[in-house]
């Protein structure tokens, strides 16, 4: 009984942590295009870290 009360916190807590959100990618490219204002095709090539203040930036040059 010493615990019974931490478990059923715990039961009806978590479920409330536990939620996630599912995305569906698109099949292909062209179902993207039609659905999209706009489609920018880029390939990533090097990426390098800078800091700015206390904050680190990753930045990856696109060709």
């Amino acid at each position: 009984m010493k615990y019974a009360y931490c478990t059923l916190f715990l039961i009806i807590l978590i479920p409330s942590f536990l939620s996630a959100t599912t995305i569906i990618p698109f099949r292909h490219l062209g179902e993207a295009a039609q659905l999209s204002d706009a489609v920018v095709l880029a390939k990533a090539q090097t990426p390098f870290e800078t800091p700015f203040g206390d904050q680190v930036f990753m930045i990856v040059t696109c060709g």
